[in-house]
């Protein structure tokens, strides 16, 4: 079994009793003095560590250089249209264990949610908090990225600017009248996936994004709630981008 990990930043190599990692390092683990541990920055970024010292205040680790997992030959971007708070915490949860890079929230006409405004900062720390989580229990090394809401507009504004300096980059957005498989293509590469409202994309939405250029996918003939076309989505794009496989540890 491979030593657990814990999300922990150089150089700190303590864990207080107060938080969440000591709790599962003692009582979940039951890890012991001289147990090994990896030391996870969120970047990618890995330090294996010994557990030296463990008291009811918290623990000290003794930890070696830190090691660097080589770039992802691809990239895989999800854009859900904002949820209600408990539905986007699971979405984010879930897609965070099927291995999304980055999850980038919009807000659309049909989006029944509004952005979080004065309250973003309280909003991204808890969707952080759940990606952490998972990534904990799924194995991941690296915590998605994730950024603050935008409008779908904004979002494919800034998309045309980079695909004049960069047309790699594959485009698809879910939709019930849209194709029932992707086109021939070669794994890698960066792939951003839009998800839209449950009251789908207005009309005005389509134009714009057939306009951009993205691919249009029906990935069910089956109506879906949000979260499960989002996993849906995620497993098939992952599978296309051939990081199926299991990752060496490192």
């Amino acid at each position: 079994m491979s030593a657990p990990g814990i999300y922990l930043a150089p150089p700190q190599l303590s864990v207080l009793a107060t938080s969440p990692w000591y709790r599962y390092l003692t009582r979940v683990q039951r890890l012991r003095v001289g147990d090994r541990v990896r030391l996870l920055d969120g970047r990618g970024g890995q330090r294996d560590a010994v557990l030296t010292h463990v008291d009811k205040t918290g623990l000290r680790f003794e930890a070696g250089p830190t090691t660097v997992r080589p770039p992802l030959e691809s990239e895989l971007i999800l854009c859900p249209a904002l949820l209600p708070h408990k539905r986007m915490d699971w979405l984010i949860e879930k897609v965070t264990e099927l291995g999304v890079d980055v999850i980038q929230p919009i807000s659309t006409q049909h989006t029944s949610v509004p952005a979080p405004t004065d309250d973003l900062p309280e909003r991204l720390a808890r969707w952080s908090r759940k990606a952490s989580e998972a990534v904990r229990q799924s194995g991941r090394q690296a915590l998605p990225e994730i950024r603050p809401p935008c409008s779908l507009t904004a979002l494919l504004e800034a998309w045309a600017t980079e695909q004049a300096k960069d047309s790699s980059s594959i485009i698809v957005w879910l939709d019930p009248e849209g194709a029932p498989a992707l086109p021939t293509h070669s794994p890698g590469g960066r792939w951003r996936l839009l998800l839209g409202p449950e009251g789908g994309w207005s009309e005005g939405e389509r134009c714009a994004l057939r306009a951009t250029g993205p691919v249009s996918l029906c990935i069910s003939p089956h109506t879906l709630r949000a979260e499960t076309a989002a996993m849906s989505a995620v497993a098939v794009c992952s599978f296309l981008l051939g990081r199926h496989a299991k990752a060496p540890q490192t």
